[in-house]
């Protein structure tokens, strides 16, 4: 349900969203940015947003950050 499909096959990379949320709520408050280098499917930009963080996050992928601005509604 939560894995990202680029075609017919889920992205290999990506990390469970538990268990991004369990790191984010035991590393910061709300209101603290979440810096995500390397975004890939952007799963920890996507949880710090649930979690009331600010975030930034980045790729050289087109196709993955126009993953991101549908996931993220950017």
């Amino acid at each position: 349900k939560e894995r990202i499909k680029i075609g017919s096959k889920s992205v290999r990379w990506q990390k469970p969203e538990r268990l991004l949320e369990r790191i984010i709520l035991a590393s910061s408050n709300p209101g603290d940015l979440i810096f995500e280098p390397y975004g890939g499917t952007f799963t920890a930009c996507f949880v710090a947003a649930k979690l009331e963080r600010k975030f930034i996050g980045c790729d050289t992928r087109l196709d993955m950050i126009n993953i991101a601005k549908r996931r993220l509604r950017i």
